[in-house]
């Protein structure tokens, strides 16, 4: 089981994560939910995490974040384009 809490409001946020947010039962702020530990759960929260508070029970995996995989988005030279070495100029 995981225990989430919402810790930010969903007010400046687009409208799926808003849905998410609903669908994981959290209506208002600092509320509590525990759900089951599935994949479609950890999908839920791993797009609204900024948001979340997460327990994590001893002895199961972390949620990812996009630090911890690079093909998941995160990439810490943002605005820097890459070295353009396949192309002939």
């Amino acid at each position: 089981m995981l225990r989430i809490k919402l810790v930010r409001s969903s007010i400046a946020h687009t409208a799926h994560n808003k849905r998410i947010i609903q669908a994981l039962g959290l209506h208002k702020m600092n509320k509590v939910k525990e759900l089951p530990d599935n994949p479609a759960v950890r999908g839920m929260i791993f797009h609204v995490k900024e948001m979340l508070e997460i327990e994590v029970p001893e002895g199961t995996p972390k949620i990812p974040d996009a630090r911890d995989n690079p093909r998941l988005g995160h990439n810490p030279r943002k605005g820097i384009a890459p070295p353009m070495a396949h192309r002939k100029h």
